[in-house]
């Protein structure tokens, strides 16, 4: 097993306290913000199957129409680029596609059969911070205060310096210090009051792990995968 300096382990650990508390945090946020309202009732598969046509067109890249949308037109804007892979891990097209809700016209698809998505059985703990904020920033961020969403991009941009990072040697300690402050910073604020404090102990926490050189071979497999997904 190889050798690894004290940056890598680091960087290890704090990877390790995104992916698990930082998670763990954007999933709270999002239950808090969204999933518990009344029409969703806590349950995620239910949130799914409610606006599958919502984010089809967040997601369908021709901005083509589907056969929810009304002959006078669609009103549902792209608030935001849903990326392919994040739309593939909440719906599969193993739904029974209606051939006359597919429209066409000199050859060009105009419209199609929304039925053949089907929302995934996949609970709301098994996404990622990235997932979790695209989720937030089209359903909850005309509800979120400036510094929320504030909160929410440093996160984002701390997990992606980490897991889009070019090598596990490429950071100082003072620039890995400077992420731990942000991170526990931001991931504070958008926890609620009652668990910050439970929150930061979790995060100091984590900068105390002992890491042996297995753990960190394993954990840069793992941000290998995210990049992999990612793109």
């Amino acid at each position: 097993m190889g050798s690894y300096t004290r940056e890598q382990k680091e960087l290890m650990r704090l990877f390790k306290c995104v992916i698990d508390t930082g998670t763990e945090v954007l999933f709270a946020f999002f239950d808090l913000k969204v999933l518990s309202k009344t029409k969703y009732g806590g349950n995620f598969n239910k949130l799914l199957k409610l606006e599958t046509h919502f984010f089809y067109h967040q997601w369908e890249p021709k901005k083509t129409m589907c056969c929810a949308c009304p002959n006078t037109g669609c009103s549902i804007k792209r608030i935001s680029k849903m990326e392919p892979w994040i739309f593939k891990k909440l719906y599969d097209t193993s739904g029974i596609e209606d051939t006359t809700h597919v429209i066409k016209h000199g050859g060009c698809i105009q419209q199609l059969c929304l039925h053949k998505y089907v929302a995934k059985d996949i609970a709301a703990q098994e996404l990622d911070i990235s997932v979790f904020s695209f989720l937030l920033r089209v359903m909850a961020y005309t509800c979120m205060t400036a510094s929320q969403k504030s909160s929410l991009e440093s996160v984002c941009l701390c997990r992606s310096s980490i897991c889009h990072a070019w090598s596990t040697k490429c950071f100082q300690l003072t620039e890995l210090n400077k992420l731990w402050i942000d991170l526990e910073t931001h991931l504070i604020n958008l926890s609620e009051v009652r668990y910050q404090r439970i929150i930061k102990l979790q995060i100091q926490n984590s900068r105390k792990l002992e890491i042996d050189s297995g753990e960190v071979a394993e954990l840069s497999k793992q941000i290998t995968n995210v990049q992999e997904v990612s793109y």
